[in-house]
């Protein structure tokens, strides 16, 4: 089928069967293109933060990891301060 017959049909479906004038059809069409491209626009800055979010995140994993890392191998060479500072720690 035509798009332009669907359209029609579509119009006259929704319309109760009154005449709906061009320039009134053409307004709604302009406001709903721009509603598109301003939800796109929102769409694009908040995936844009969201990225920046996941980035954020990875590197505070990273850090974390490599904090914990250092953390056991300073245990595992020195077991006696470690335990001294595990000890001092569970005190507190």
């Amino acid at each position: 089928m035509n798009p332009s017959l669907e359209v029609d049909d579509y119009i006259k479906d929704h319309s109760l069967g009154l005449p709906i004038p061009r320039d009134s059809l053409q307004k709604k069409l302009r406001t709903a293109e721009e509603s598109q491209l301003r939800f796109r626009d929102q769409y694009l800055a908040l995936l844009s933060r969201l990225k920046e979010k996941d980035y954020v995140i990875d590197q505070a994993r990273s850090e974390a990891s490599l904090n914990a890392q250092a953390l056991k191998n300073f245990v595992d060479e020195k077991p006696e301060t470690g335990c001294g500072v595990w000890k001092s720690v569970e005190t507190v």
